[in-house]
């Protein structure tokens, strides 16, 4: 800063020095003023490129997002889709392997009692022909197995009640009928 000067007395040059400089400092402040203005619309413009920018590149951005969300939509219906496809066709499986096993079950159990009926046949048949003419062997030796069980049990008897002894007096009593009645028949 220059020195200031102490005015002494005023005179017109003074006047004109102090006129000069005030419009000096008016053209300097006048460019100062409208280097300002040119920054601040420079800055707008800016503010405004910067503005539009943002609002593509946001609308860009929901553009994709939308378009992401769509494909990932998409996606989700054909995996519902398909899975509910695979599904019915699995259950539609089910039901044949489920409806195939009754069938064979129904039909093991006819086969089986068929097969049950066949080998109760052929056992009957396959005894006949091996009891045929030893039929009274046979019985001869049930009864002397029975018999052999009375004697056993008749050691028994001796230690027994009196009215207990009586009903497995007149138990004997009544197989040996029952023998008397088979040889009679036979």
């Amino acid at each position: 800063m220059p020195k200031k000067e102490v005015i002494k007395e005023i005179t017109p040059k003074l006047i004109q020095k102090l006129v000069d400089q005030v419009n000096k400092l008016e053209e300097n402040i006048e460019l100062i003023n409208n280097e300002l203005k040119e920054n601040v619309e420079l800055i707008n413009e800016n503010i405004r490129k910067i503005k539009e920018e943002i609002t593509i590149y946001k609308e860009q951005t929901e553009e994709t997002i939308r378009t992401q969300e769509d494909i990932i939509i998409s996606m989700v219906h054909k995996f519902n889709d398909q899975f509910l496809l695979e599904k019915n066709k699995i259950i539609s499986d089910l039901e044949a392997v489920k409806t195939q096993f009754d069938v064979m079950k129904i039909s093991f159990t006819v086969n089986e009692n068929q097969l049950l009926e066949k080998l109760r046949t052929m056992i009957r048949g396959e005894l006949k022909n091996v009891i045929t003419g030893k039929e009274d062997e046979i019985l001869m030796k049930l009864w002397i197995d029975e018999l052999k069980q009375i004697i056993l049990n008749f050691e028994n008897l001796k230690k027994v009640h009196p009215k207990e002894f009586n009903l497995q007096i007149e138990e004997i009593s009544n197989t040996i009928e029952v023998f008397k009645q088979k040889l009679q028949g036979s």
